[in-house]
């Protein structure tokens, strides 16, 4: 086993639960759904909507060169802005919903354990659900997950309860989904308080 050096700042703060979890993909990257699935990561989930998009030529050349050139440069806001425009709104929702929410992911041992920690305030952009259901469960109900368009965000801070935020949205409010640069960028604007 590693033994890490905590510095004692931090376990004052993670004691007084005044510390603040932020994850992301890698963190659902650890669960497991039906059929031994694992969610994807967001570029893995990228190249199969682009190789499909290509195969039922909903995509054109120019496209799938300028996909190219994104994704070289690691800017994947832009190509799922091309890809979504590409196979449709109603068919991207439908994509997001069967690689992120219907292979029913269950909790890993690392969902556990930052429940664990017993912090208030959790922060994730990822919109699969398998920790907030966990926390849900762990705590009895007593969970609260706000998005990032809630208008009583503020106000949640200020409270007691466990907080789980989510930045980008959730895959059950698929309309709210914050996964293409368009989207990131009206968020940002209309919803500047939160960010």
């Amino acid at each position: 086993a590693i033994m890490i050096n905590w510095p004692p700042n931090l376990i004052e703060d993670l004691a007084a639960r005044r510390a603040v979890i932020f994850f992301g993909s890698g963190t659902s990257r650890n669960s497991t759904g039906e059929g031994g699935k694992k969610p994807e990561t967001w570029w893995k989930f990228l190249e199969a909507l682009k190789d499909e998009a290509k195969k039922q030529k909903k995509i054109k050349p120019l496209d799938l060169k300028s996909i190219e050139n994104l994704m070289n440069e690691n800017d994947l806001l832009s190509v799922c802005d091309i890809l979504k425009t590409a196979i449709g709104r109603e068919n991207f929702v439908k994509k997001i919903r069967e690689e992120f929410k219907e292979p029913k992911y269950k909790p890993a041992d690392i969902h556990k354990h930052i429940h664990q920690l017993d912090l208030r305030t959790v922060i994730t952009p990822n919109f699969d659900e398998i920790y907030d259901n966990y926390a849900a469960s762990a705590s009895g109900g007593t969970t609260t997950v706000k998005h990032y368009k809630d208008l009583d965000i503020a106000e949640s801070l200020r409270g007691n309860e466990r907080l789980i935020i989510k930045m980008h949205g959730t895959v059950s409010r698929p309309n709210e989904l914050i996964f293409t640069r368009t989207e990131y960028a009206k968020a940002r604007n209309e919803h500047r308080g939160f960010y």
